[in-house]
Parts: C-alpha cells; structure tokens; sequence
C-alpha cells in the first residue's frame, strides 16, 4: 500500500483555508484598517513570493521590528508560508541588543518601520547577514510596502512545510540577563492552536483583543488560536485602560489576553462601569503570578471566564481554569493540554506532594531549546526515570495532592540569608497589602554578616507620602524574622519587559559592586 504524505496545517494554511470558503470574514482589524481572510491570505501569499524572489532559502532567518500592526502580520505569516523563520523583536529594546539579536538570528530579512533608530546606523556593517535587497522600510504612506507586495504572485508559494521545520524564534523577556532565542517548530504551533481554541472554547463569532506586542510568545497564545477558530483579532497599538474598554464594547470582543499589571489596571479604571463588556467571556492572565486579591475582582468583571496561564516560553505550563475556582484561587492550574508537570529537588530526584522544589514540565508544544547555545540546551532538560524530556523553568513550587501547581518564587529570585531561604515573591505579597504601594521587587542585597539580605524596590500609588522607613518597619512587623528587609528604596517607576514583567537584574545590579 503506498502511504500518502503526512500532512501539517501550518498556521498560514489555517488562514488560507478560511479564505478558500469564507473569504468575506474579517480576520484583523488594526485601528482604522482591516482584513478580511481573503485579503490577509493574498498578502501573506505575495509576501512570501517576493522574499522566495530576493534570493532567501527555505530555513533563513527575517527579523520584523515594529509595532502591532497589520503589516506585521502580512510580513510574519507570509515568511512562514515560504518555509522561513520568523524572529520578531520587541520595541522595547536599544538598537544595540536589537542589533546583537538579529545578528544571533542571523537574519536575511528585516521589516522596519520609517523613524526606526536601526536606520541611523550602516546597516550593512551591523547586519552583515542581510541580503541586499533586503531592508523593508514601512514608511508612513505605506508606498514602499504597497509596492513589494505588488511584485508577489497571490498564488500560494510553492513550498512544503515539514512538521519539524524550525518555525519561530522568540527572544526570551531578558528580566535575569540577555535574552536568549527560543526556537519553535511548525508543529508545535499549530498544536499551539488547536489546543487553546478548545479551552477557551473560540469558534468563528470569536472577536478577540490583544494590546501586548507580537514580539511575546504569550501574544501568540491569542492571536494562533483565534486565527485556527476563524476568529476576528483586534489587534492594537498599545494598552491603556481606557482604549482597552472601549475596543472591548465597539468591537464586541468575547475573548482577551492582559498581563497583571493590565488587569488592574482596568479594575481600577475610574469609569469602568461606563463601558459595556457584556460580550467578554474569556479573559487570560499570564507573564506573572496574579494576586488572589485581583483574582478575585477579574471573575466579577463582567462574570467573564478567567483563565491563568504559567508558563514559560521553552515549554512548561499549567492552566487555571474558570470551573477551578474558588477552591484552587491561589494555584496557577493542574497542567495544561497533554502536559506533564514535576517537581524535583537539588538532587534532580522528583519530590512527593506539598514539597517546594524547581518546577519542570513538558507539553504538546515544547520549544526546541535555545538558539546558538548548546550549551544552556543542555542545562535546560531534565529526564525523568523512563528518559522522558522534561524543560526546567527556573522556579520554585509544588504541587498539592490533586495535581495542581503553586508558585512561589524565580529559583534566580531567591534569597539565602543566612543560610535560610527567603522567597521574594512572599516579601512582595505582604508590600502589596500596603494601600500606597502599587508595585515591589524584592531582590538580594550583600550583607556582611548574613550574606544577602531582602532588599525592597518600591513603586508608590500616585500622591503617596509614605517614607521608605516607615514602610519598612511596617512590612517588618508582618514578615517572619528571617525575612525582614534590610531597606526599601522607593522608585518612580520599576524597569519592566514587554509583558510588564519587572526586571529585577536591573535593580540588583544597583545594589552589588561591578566585578
């Protein structure tokens, strides 16, 4: 019998295959523009021809450093559809590490936008990989770009995907050091799809609202599967509360992704009850742990559903779902779609119920490790007695008897005073209590006699008085001994990634001296 090729539905191909019976549907709408499947899958078709046309070959690398915008999407799938990698990089960055990353992407390719700071410098020189060629510069009437695509064919690009093929490369949030290249495989995202359209349980009248860049994978967790469903994406600029809410009831969006920081942010909006959200069904938290406190608010919000998602980018993760609630608030969720979680020890021995150890998982859509390093590939598995892959995450937790998982801090967050462990994430629990505190940080200060010490950096509510002493000795009095702060030093505003992670290297490297 002869066996017919396997076949892939690669995300691009979830979008041709709407366009080849519900053209007319809306598939992204970026401020005042949008895209019907048709429309969307033309360009994505014409993009990839004219990359094929500039010389790149399946398996090379393009980089895209704009904001979130329809182009963006065009230029991403359209790459993928021909058989090349995608490397979107955030905003956020300085064009030096914007420059250190797409040289580690190696890319041929690269989608800017007009007045980006990389195009102030000799690009040839910086980007010695680039095909010459191939600079893409959306200027701001869009002419330069109109014109690419107008040299593609709208016929599909005559590239067959393999399953394992490498798909895309997500730069790590860089909160603990420099960010590292995630790789993921075609398969992985279309699983990716498939298995969060089920649990948010999206389909074709989905209309879902995404405010955090492209350049994170949890954007990507919202925009495959809404894509997979036949949703439409809203896909914005930018978050504030108040644009948020309004895109929410014009749109009628019934599915949404917001970080922590979003979340109360919106909660805390002075005129959220002007706004009608009836239509949001789903919201999904993650990038940090959620307080129980705002969990709690979220599941009034609306009475929409609230999922929150633990994760990390290489392939560990667990779901918290609506019907686990309010038994399981202060969990992130038992592990998600086909995933396993464990908890093991020092001794890399796996560890019984209720005992806090390093947290490792495996999962359908496990990254394929860390770009150009080996070495940090091999540190990252862990293999159980049957030889099993499993990816560390680097934090600390446990599970309790029903399989659920509980976070307690970043493994790398951990503080040792002497001899005793402190974990941050308890220390800023007990600072967030305070009514003038609206963020904290709790990283290791040297400390003469115990090592390191808790050392609090604080962000105050707006028209705050407090003093850094007085709310030290009144965190104090709430902490066990061992972990009272030595200070607090209180900041306008605490350094945070694109997903609104904090990141605490920057605080730390203020506090030890410079080797």
């Amino acid at each position: 019998m002869t066996r017919l090729p396997q076949q892939i539905f690669t995300v691009p191909l979830f979008i041709e295959s709407h366009a080849s019976w519900a053209a007319d549907k809306t598939a992204v709408i970026a401020g005042s523009e949008r895209r019907t499947y048709g429309e969307l899958n033309c360009a994505i078709n014409r993009v990839g021809n004219v990359l094929i046309a500039m010389g790149l070959k399946r398996g090379d690398r393009v980089g895209l450093f704009t904001t979130n915008r329809i182009e963006h999407l065009e230029f991403a799938f359209g790459a993928l559809k021909a058989g090349f990698v995608v490397a979107p990089i955030s905003m956020l960055l300085t064009p030096e590490t914007v420059f250190r990353l797409l040289r580690d992407a190696e890319v041929k390719a690269l989608l800017v936008e007009a007045g980006s700071p990389l195009l102030d410098t000799d690009l040839p020189s910086r980007l010695p990989s680039l095909l010459s060629h191939g600079l893409i510069v959306l200027d701001d009437d869009k002419r330069t770009y109109a014109a690419l695509l107008d040299r593609g064919q709208e016929t599909a690009p005559p590239v067959q995907i393999d399953p394992e093929d490498d798909c895309t490369i997500i730069y790590s949030s860089g909160t603990t050091g420099v960010p590292k290249g995630i790789l993921h495989s075609h398969m992985g995202r279309s699983l990716f799809g498939v298995a969060f359209a089920a649990e948010y349980a999206m389909n074709e009248k989905t209309v879902s609202v995404l405010t955090t860049p492209a350049c994170s994978n949890a954007s990507w967790m919202l925009m495959v599967p809404t894509f997979y469903a036949r949703g439409t994406l809203i896909f914005m600029q930018g978050f504030e509360a108040r644009s948020y809410l309004a895109a929410v009831e014009t749109f009628g969006g019934t599915h949404s992704f917001l970080v922590p920081t979003q979340i109360e942010a919106v909660l805390d909006y002075p005129d959220l009850g002007r706004f009608d959200c009836r239509t949001l069904k789903t919201v999904i938290s993650a990038g940090s742990k959620l307080r129980d406190e705002t969990k709690r608010r979220l599941s009034t919000f609306t009475g929409a559903g609230f999922f929150e998602i633990y994760g990390t980018t290489e392939g560990a993760g667990t779901l918290l779902k609506p019907c686990h609630l309010p038994e399981k608030l202060s969990s992130v969720g038992p592990p998600g779609a086909c995933g396993e979680i464990r908890i093991i020890g020092p001794d890399d021995r796996e560890l019984p119920p209720n005992t806090r150890g390093e947290i490792v998982g495996r999962n359908l859509f496990c990254s394929r490790g860390y770009l150009n390093r080996p070495d940090q590939n091999d540190e990252l598995a862990w293999y159980d007695l049957g030889g099993r892959l499993f990816f560390r995450t680097g934090d600390i937790g446990y599970l309790d008897e029903d399989g659920f998982l509980y976070v307690v801090d970043r493994k790398k967050d951990m503080i040792v005073s002497g001899g005793m462990n402190v974990y941050a994430s308890d220390v800023e629990e007990v600072l967030a209590q305070h009514p003038d505190v609206l963020g904290a940080a709790v990283v290791a200060a040297p400390h003469d006699k115990w090592g390191e010490t808790p050392h609090a950096f604080v962000e105050l509510r707006e028209g705050a008085k407090i003093q850094a002493a007085v709310l030290r000795d009144w965190a104090n009095e709430r902490l066990n001994r061992h972990e009272r702060l030595d200070a607090v030093t209180l900041i306008d505003s605490l350094p945070r990634n694109t997903l609104q992670k904090v990141i605490k290297a920057e605080l730390k490297a203020r506090l030890w001296p410079r080797d």
